[in-house]
């Protein structure tokens, strides 16, 4: 069994089947839409594995490559009960890339983490509520998460407000949004700055905030 199988039947006993065992793995690339903002090779796993029963059944997840405060991030809120896709990683002690598996959400009715490509209202308000307990439970814990970045200004940027232009370029393409949306865009673009100095602020405050803040984008770039 190489490292890849042991990692989906790990992943599988942890999160699916305590007693199953791998029999096949159909692995195929993810469409170009499904990448996540981190830039990492994703692959999708469609796993057939036995359970004690000897009834074969199948689970579809998907591995990436990560650092290693990406692969604690995700096991800290597993631990915590928070509302993310399951997951699991051979080596949460090494700094260096190495394999994260992770729960496939693709086509989830229930949604419980909705991915990005999920624009109903309902899956929008979703998000921001894991986002929200996120926050909560880990406010104040600046202590436990040395491990994490530090937040400023260059991590709000890459993370948060790239992805926002690049969005709203795209919007400003078509002609009747354009037209309708064209005060109301410019005025984000203006609200983008005091947005900027009130992370640096905080920043500079040292305030476990920032820690909790550094938690939810890097979950953002693990997406």
């Amino acid at each position: 069994m190489n490292k890849l199988e042991q990692l989906l039947e790990q992943t599988i006993r942890r999160h699916v089947r305590p007693d199953g065992r791998v029999v096949s793995v159909d692995t195929r690339p993810m469409g170009g839409h499904e990448q996540g903002y981190s830039g990492a090779h994703l692959e999708r796993h469609e796993v057939g594995y036995r359970d004690a029963d000897g009834v074969v059944r199948t689970v579809s997840l998907v591995t990436k490559d990560t650092s290693l405060t990406e692969r604690r991030a995700p096991l800290r809120l597993t631990t915590q009960g928070q509302c993310v896709p399951y997951s699991h990683t051979l080596d949460l002690t090494t700094d260096r890339p190495a394999l994260l598996c992770q729960q496939d959400l693709d086509g989830d009715a229930l949604g419980h983490a909705p991915g990005k490509g999920s624009s109903s209202a309902g899956a929008v308000r979703r998000v921001a509520q894991c986002l929200a307990r996120i926050h909560a439970a880990n406010l104040g814990r600046a202590d436990e998460l040395a491990w994490l970045p530090p937040a400023d200004r260059a991590d709000v940027e890459d993370v948060i407000l790239a992805d926002f232009r690049q969005q709203l370029a795209l919007a400003r393409e078509h002609p009747a949004f354009a037209a309708q949306y064209r005060e109301t865009s410019c005025r984000m673009e203006e609200a983008t700055q005091p947005f900027l100095a009130s992370i640096a602020t905080a920043r500079q405050a040292t305030t476990p905030a920032s820690s909790t803040w550094v938690f939810c984008s890097t979950l953002w770039r693990t997406g």
